[in-house]
């Protein structure tokens, strides 16, 4: 969204405050909330609108639909466009997730934030999900802190939520232990993985 200048900075930074709370959400209770993944979708169709010439209804359509068109015409050019459109690599990732969560191994949740992050991401997908990967696989490394961090985190929660007179509606994972801590909050590495890409981290590398 570099058309959008200083909107632009504001809309990615608005994004980032609603993966944030998704991932502490994740980190919790192990959900990611719908209301933070349609909160997403809607600051992104206001930042497309917002890059758009006026009158134009649909951006989406007009980015991916004749790149598509003209990448299964064999045009190695519009071929390459296509892997740079984020409704492509949205689509993929829903795809591919929705298999994943047949299996067992990616939440619901997980899989529609790596999604309409991808979308965002547009040409940087890639390396999202890259990233996202790879955090994923040093959560598992480090699991016994992980472990440690939803316990501490989850304590602390109550604390202040309980200072603040708003109790949580449930028990953090953390404190529940046992067989309802299983799994990874990925929605961790979901945040690290999409603010790495829009902090340009590894812009000097890749």
């Amino acid at each position: 969204m570099n058309a959008l200048g200083v909107w632009g900075q504001f809309f990615s930074m608005a994004i980032l405050g609603l993966v944030l709370w998704a991932a502490v959400s994740d980190l919790l209770f192990r959900r990611i909330p719908n209301a933070a993944v349609v909160s997403i979708v809607l600051v992104e169709a206001a930042a497309r609108a917002a890059a758009s010439p006026p009158g134009e209804k649909n951006p989406v359509l007009r980015e991916a639909a004749p790149l598509a068109a003209a990448s299964l015409a064999g045009n190695g050019t519009a071929a390459l466009g296509l892997l740079q459109s984020g409704s492509v690599w949205a689509v993929g990732v829903l795809i591919a997730g929705f298999l994943l969560y047949l299996t067992g191994r990616m939440g619901a949740g997980d899989v529609k934030l790596a999604a309409v992050l991808s979308f965002w991401a547009g040409s940087e997908a890639l390396l999202f999900l890259i990233l996202l990967s790879l955090v994923g696989g040093l959560m598992v490394l480090g699991l016994p802190i992980l472990r440690m961090i939803e316990t501490k985190t989850g304590f602390w929660a109550e604390r202040l939520a309980g200072a603040l007179g708003r109790p949580l509606e449930c028990t953090p994972i953390g404190l529940l232990g046992g067989e309802a801590q299983k799994g990874l909050p990925y929605g961790l590495a979901i945040a690290a993985g999409f603010a790495a890409v829009q902090f340009g981290v590894f812009s000097h590398i890749f």
